[in-house]
């Protein structure tokens, strides 16, 4: 999930608000990259061909339905549990 240059290692030297963020941007890039497979696959079927940023940004304004907002606030929440268990295993190490 986090980019190949982010090791766990990595991550463990961070600060805790790096480490939400860092999660919190992967989860997105996550969501691009699924974007960018349905992109792909409905490129062949489209009347009209659009680039992928026009794509992603009427995504963007049909993405505000219920289920979308769920998914975005799973996966704060998790975020949020890893930072928190993070956090709580470093006060137990010190």
């Amino acid at each position: 999930m986090l980019n190949q240059h982010y090791t766990l290692e990595y991550a463990r030297s961070v600060r805790i608000s790096q480490l939400s963020a860092l999660l919190i941007k992967a989860f997105q890039k996550e969501d691009e990259r699924d974007l960018w497979d349905l992109y792909l696959i409905q490129l062949p079927h489209m009347e009209k061909k659009i680039s992928f940023e026009e794509f992603k940004n009427r995504a963007k304004k049909t993405s505000q339905n219920k289920e979308y907002k769920e998914k975005q606030e799973e996966q704060i929440s998790t975020a949020k549990k890893i930072a928190d268990k993070y956090r709580s295993k470093n006060k137990a190490q010190n």
